[in-house]
């Protein structure tokens, strides 16, 4: 290899579209597993079955998205634009615990994006939810499995079972019930991680795991979050490590991350865990999709926390209904200015020039 070739080797694996914060760790077998396992994803392009099933979740995603904004344009409905590619992660997150033989999964998250999620990750019924939209009561039979009834739709939990080939693999899904508190559910998160795994003698966390969903100013800003964190480690309330997600906008409500938070990352709080820190590009769903997967590799080898900071940006406002361009009018520019991620995310583009062909060939 000449110097050249290194440099450029080099950059394309740590100066991409997702770059990994692991140099932190004291532990050099872990640090040299990471670094072997970044070529590898890096290298790997996904497969046309990959890129398909990111598709439909990605078309799922935007469908519902639009409908929301279509037909429901005054409720409040703190939407998921601009890290669309989360729906997605999540999804492939999801598969591999399975493939990796989790059965239960217990997911804490805020509002942003909570609704998409239900209806396509836990496969909430659409019936049920375009009628909370409208301000119905939904059927009593249902309130039960369904979280508490009385609260606001994007607070509310749910459960689903997905199964997995002909019924060899289930993955039993619970999103807990969330308040406005953004990051008071993470402990209660844990807790119920620890319930499952004493009641079915789990004791290295390899049948039941954790998932929180976090927004960059909370993650930062709130202090439940690391007195959560720093207590991974600790007999008793060990998990086996918690798989973080952060939709990183880039915005908290108005505020700017350099009017938020001293850090450069909202994610610098694990580096006092000792824990793989990835930032990634959320306009690479593909990208997305294999650092969910890894993600999940690397928690159940080492037993620890892992965060992925999912870089992307907020398309309307706080809640959907108000004007962010009174605030932050050069940003919103830019972004009124940008394509949906449908449009120009690489698996798209790569399946319609597939089709075209074969529409070609059939004439």
């Amino acid at each position: 290899w000449t110097l050249r070739e290194v440099l450029g080797e080099l950059k394309h694996l740590y100066c991409n579209k997702a770059a990994f914060e692991f140099t932190h760790i004291p532990e050099r077998t872990e640090r040299m597993w990471i670094r072997d396992k970044i070529s590898h994803i890096m290298n790997t392009p996904s497969t046309r079955e990959q890129r398909v099933r990111t598709l439909h979740r990605l078309l799922r995603c935007e469908m519902f998205t639009h409908f929301q904004r279509e037909k429901f344009s005054t409720t409040k409905r703190f939407g998921i634009d601009g890290a669309d590619s989360f729906v997605s992660g999540l999804g492939a997150l999801l598969d591999q615990l399975a493939n990796e033989g989790l059965e239960h999964v217990i997911v804490g998250m805020a509002h942003r994006g909570r609704m998409n999620t239900l209806g396509n990750v836990l496969k909430k019924s659409w019936e049920q939810i375009f009628c909370e939209f409208q301000g119905y009561t939904w059927s009593k039979e249902y309130q039960a499995p369904w979280g508490v009834g009385g609260d606001v739709k994007y607070h509310l939990g749910c459960s689903h079972e997905k199964v997995y080939g002909e019924g060899d693999r289930r993955l039993k899904i619970t999103l807990l019930p969330n308040p406005s508190h953004l990051e008071a559910v993470n402990p209660v998160v844990c807790g119920r991680v620890k319930a499952i795994q004493e009641s079915i003698g789990d004791k290295n966390g390899e049948k039941a795991v954790g998932v929180q969903v976090h927004g960059d100013a909370s993650y930062a800003g709130q202090g439940v979050v690391y007195e959560t964190l720093q207590m991974q480690g600790l007999e008793g309330y060990s998990t086996g490590g918690t798989i973080h997600v952060v939709i990183n906008n880039q915005i908290g409500f108005t505020t700017t991350p350099k009017e938020g938070r001293t850090s450069l990352h909202c994610s610098d709080v694990n580096k006092a865990q000792s824990g793989l820190i990835i930032h990634v590009n959320a306009d690479e769903p593909d990208l997305v999709d294999r650092i969910s997967e890894f993600a999940v590799t690397y928690r159940n080898t080492f037993h620890k926390d892992v965060i992925i900071d999912l870089v992307g940006y907020r398309r309307l406002g706080h809640n959907g209904l108000d004007q962010p361009a009174f605030t932050h009018p050069i940003m919103y520019k830019k972004i009124a200015q940008r394509l949906s991620l449908i449009h120009i995310s690489e698996p798209t583009r790569l399946l319609s020039i597939s089709y075209a062909v074969f529409c070609l060939k059939k004439k």
